[in-house]
């Protein structure tokens, strides 16, 4: 009885959301606060933040915002929406890294509570909030919520979710004015990014979900479809004018990527420790096995489902924005980087179809089992995720963990020992001068391994030989030297010689010196 009143309490749509809020904000902030004193990673948060204070440190830039590209030597990243957050948040934080990490979290925590508000719509109170809860404290997320330019998905995420809201409440209801806001929303989601253009297709196809049987359906789908085209045609010339040419579709490096769908469907489903960086080549083969053994248990206990329509449209939506990462002329071979974050709005898709997925009448046993298997669920990707976020601190415990990953790349072991040379400095701490002399010898290996002329840069070449030197190793500083020379950067060559010889002058007086 106690239970009955407490959810005919609940059920005021105000307070549920009050509710829901609440427990997505402490959640969210258990979990993840840590990342609030964090600092950058020196991948593209070094570029968008660092080496670009002069762009978004003045109000009066953003008109250049949507006029022009954030990498103009490259002719790519077209974001005016991030970028406008980067400048609000440089500006109230006055430069402050947790500002920045501050509004990250928030808008993680604002896109799983967007999607409960659309689930509401469409799924039980008790799936709504547990695939909400999963969204949120989902390994896949992570980096969304901790890496400042992850911030770009979860923007996204919030545009895609609003124009959903707007076109479920123009499918039920008939109201002309949300045509604006399906117009406004899309065009949020497409200033944001490329693949928002699936919108085209996925709005008309969820108004459609939603008015199926309805009076005046053609009409509202008609609008639906209007509006979304209508957004796409503004961006589409604000877009070109930014960047006139978008490069060359490999379309049989697309098809041939398909492959890895099983895998990244898993990793949406299941918890899993996540890498910041990852090369398709180096993926696991659990995943496509899971995937593969969820699909057969959803066909078995899912034959009475509520609206098969919702779980068309959620795959659909996965596929939608997911395989567009596939564009590119080095996905077939493996060497294309893949970061998490990429897969924030299909990860929405997947758990649109998931709301739907009705099982049959079961005995108390099996109720009680499957509850355990989803708080389980639940409670390993909240585990999983608290234990993994501390990667994204800095610099150095970025880059050393994906230099300790299977593949790799002699640039991520560069970056890891700039890190420590780094902390060598600050901290004069010899351990980390080690450190960092075993990564760019690593690096330099690697390199010579593959046969690749191109070295570590000369600034990490350098750093290598000071760093050999503060722990005595002469020999890695000669190597550095050498290097030096041969790529014909003398000046830092010569000056690394001298170096050495004063080291090695310092330890000959050293051991002729007797003893006390």
């Amino acid at each position: 009885m106690l239970n009955k009143k407490i959810l005919a309490y609940i059920s005021n749509p105000k307070l549920e959301n009050a509710l829901m809020l609440a427990m997505l904000a402490i959640a969210g902030f258990i979990i993840f606060g840590r990342c609030l004193d964090f600092g950058i990673t020196y991948l593209d948060d070094y570029y968008l933040i660092s080496q670009s204070k002069a762009l978004i440190s003045e109000p009066e830039n953003i008109g250049k915002f949507f006029t022009s590209t954030i990498f103009p030597e490259q002719n790519s990243y077209y974001r005016p929406m991030l970028l406008i957050s980067l400048l609000a948040d440089f500006i109230t934080g006055k430069g402050s890294y947790f500002s920045f990490h501050l509004t990250n979290l928030i808008l993680h925590i604002l896109t799983a509570f967007l999607l409960f508000i659309f689930l509401k719509e469409i799924a039980p109170r008790k799936i709504r909030t547990f695939l909400s809860l999963l969204f949120l404290v989902s390994p896949l997320t992570i980096s969304g919520a901790a890496w400042i330019p992850g911030r770009n998905d979860s923007i996204l995420a919030i545009a895609v979710l609003l124009s959903f809201c707007s076109t479920a409440s123009l499918a039920q209801t008939g109201k002309k004015s949300r045509v604006m806001f399906i117009f406004l929303s899309s065009l949020f989601a497409l200033l944001t990014k490329e693949n928002a253009v699936s919108l085209i297709i996925a709005l008309p196809w969820l108004c459609f979900c939603f008015s199926e049987g309805t009076a005046n359906s053609k009409k509202r789908i008609l609008l639906t479809a209007f509006a979304s085209a209508a957004a796409a045609v503004v961006w589409f010339f604000m877009r070109s004018a930014a960047r006139p040419s978008s490069g060359n579709i490999d379309l049989e490096t697309f098809f041939s990527s398909f492959v890895y769908i099983p895998h990244l469907l898993g990793k949406m489903m299941f918890p899993f420790f996540p890498a910041p960086i990852y090369e398709l080549q180096d993926i696991s083969g659990y995943y496509p096995l899971a995937t593969l053994a969820a699909a057969i248990t959803i066909y078995l206990f899912a034959k009475e489902r509520k609206n098969a329509s919702f779980i068309v449209f959620g795959f659909a939506l996965f596929f939608l924005f997911g395989i567009p990462a596939f564009i590119s002329e080095k996905a077939a071979e493996g060497n294309i980087y893949w970061l998490e974050h990429r897969y924030y709005v299909p990860a929405a898709g997947l758990y649109i179809a998931a709301s739907q997925i009705i099982l049959p009448d079961l005995n108390r046993k099996i109720k009680i089992a499957i509850k355990i298997l989803f708080s389980g669920i639940l409670i390993m990707s909240a585990a999983i995720s608290y234990l993994y976020i501390p990667v994204f601190r800095e610099k150095s415990s970025f880059w050393d963990t994906v230099a300790k990953q299977p593949a790799y790349h002699a640039k991520a072991l560069t970056l890891a020992g700039d890190a420590y040379y780094d902390k060598w400095l600050i901290e004069n701490k010899i351990e980390y001068a080690e450190k960092a002399v075993d990564r760019y010898a690593e690096s330099e290996k690697l390199l010579s391994d593959m046969q690749i002329p191109e070295h570590i840069s000369k600034d990490s070449l350098y750093n290598y030989g000071l760093a050999s030197l503060a722990i005595s190793d002469l020999k890695n500083a000669r190597i550095a030297c050498e290097t030096l020379n041969r790529e014909n950067h003398l000046e830092a060559s010569q000056s690394l010689l001298t170096l050495i010889k004063q080291k090695e002058a310092a330890i000959k007086t050293e051991n002729e010196s007797p003893n006390p």
